[in-house]
């Protein structure tokens, strides 16, 4: 689903995302495409949950945010900075 923020932002979240990244050339992976596509023409920034391998990453370059595994694995709270 997406999540719409008055127009100042948009999600992907995590299992429309892994849904539609799993579905290279399906119908899923175009309604994807379609979806950072129209949210990125309105300036709204686009962030897909998800993204787990470089595949992936590479499918949406568009985006302008990712969160996944391919770039980092989440850390314990004593870790963080």
């Amino acid at each position: 689903m997406i999540a719409l923020g008055c127009g100042l932002s948009e999600t992907v979240n995590q299992s429309m995302a892994r849904a539609a990244l799993s579905d290279s050339y399906g119908p899923q992976a175009g309604l994807l495409a379609q979806l950072i596509g129209i949210a990125g023409s309105t300036g709204a920034k686009v962030l897909v949950e998800g993204v787990d391998t470089a595949e992936q990453a590479a499918r949406v370059t568009q985006a302008s945010l990712g969160q996944g595994y391919f770039w980092h694995r989440p850390l314990p709270v004593s870790d963080l900075p």
